[in-house]
């Protein structure tokens, strides 16, 4: 449990760096499809994320759809 080259040594109170949101989103996004679970509830999925990481959620969205799985998706407007 020692330091490696990269890091700092073990700490129980060591936390990563700050995300930004648009790939705070995006790991919430992989952790809700990642039980394969037959619903699926998206808080607005895509606020902050670049075009192109848009446009990919949406296309997983997509897919997750077309396998049967019912999706719930939030929008604040």
């Amino acid at each position: 449990m020692g330091a490696n080259a990269n890091s700092q040594p073990y700490s129980p109170t060591w936390h990563p760096p700050a995300s930004s949101g648009g790939n705070k989103r995006k790991l919430s996004t992989g952790i809700a499809l990642i039980g394969e679970p037959a619903v699926i509830f998206l808080d607005e999925p895509s606020t902050g994320m670049d075009p192109v990481a848009r446009r990919l959620l949406w296309d997983t969205v997509a897919r997750a759809r077309e396998s049967g799985k019912a999706i719930i998706i939030t929008s604040h407007r």
